[in-house]
């Protein structure tokens, strides 16, 4: 049966079942448990029906996606992080370039030179 999984498949008697007691009349009735066994593995466990044999699945490994997963997410978030400061710093680093042009030319000697001449909220402000 275990050429059919991928992952383990046994049949074991009841009483080598290491679940919780309280979880045991859960088993009896028919429910699917499972339990963290001392290995942090997790078996899941039913009671076969008119037999002293239950059905033990696993312990499963862990998904390739699921260890992925968490480093999925922090690089789309490193990403976004990374597109949203770009976006604020461009604007940011043209008006420091025209800033450094017009500092340099000032120091030059041409007095007429204005730094944000062209920019809409200073020609409101002139028109005032």
């Amino acid at each position: 049966m275990n050429l059919q999984f991928t992952f383990p498949v046994e049949l074991v008697k009841q009483d080598e079942v290491k679940t919780l007691t309280n979880e045991s009349q859960r088993l009896a009735a028919g429910e699917v448990v499972f339990a963290v066994l001392a290995d942090d593995s997790e078996p899941f466990y039913r009671k076969m029906s008119d037999s002293p044999y239950i059905l033990q699945l696993g312990p499963f490994e862990d998904s390739v996606t699921l260890e992925n997963l968490q480093l999925i997410l922090m690089l789309i978030f490193s990403a976004l992080v990374a597109l949203a400061v770009f976006l604020w710093v461009c604007p940011l680093s043209r008006d420091m370039k025209r800033l450094d042009s017009s500092t340099h030319a000032f120091g030059q000697g041409d007095f007429s030179i204005r730094a944000y001449d062209d920019q809409p909220d200073m020609r409101t402000a002139r028109s005032m």
